[in-house]
């Protein structure tokens, strides 16, 4: 498990067995509402204390060898459908 506390103290964790990542909000001296990023990854997922850039570390399908790959989070912000 890889677990990232950002500045607000928010956390970023991932469930590798699940390949899934969730985030969890600190208020109070507790967290709260932890709820599932909607993301497909692989596995070993990391996100800067800044929440400025995620990386992953993932299998490439073709040839089974792991890439790490890079995003700035503002592009996700970019592409994000608006609500």
């Amino acid at each position: 498990m890889n677990l990232t506390q950002v500045k607000n103290e928010d956390v970023y964790y991932d469930n590798i067995a699940k390949r899934k990542i969730y985030f969890s909000t600190y208020k109070d001296g507790e967290f709260i509402d932890t709820t599932e990023v909607d993301a497909e990854i692989s596995f070993h997922t990391f996100i800067s204390s800044s929440e400025d850039y995620l990386s992953v570390l993932a299998q490439n399908k073709e040839d089974g060898f792991a890439n790490l790959y890079w995003v700035s989070t503002q592009v996700i912000e970019n592409v994000r459908p608006k609500q």
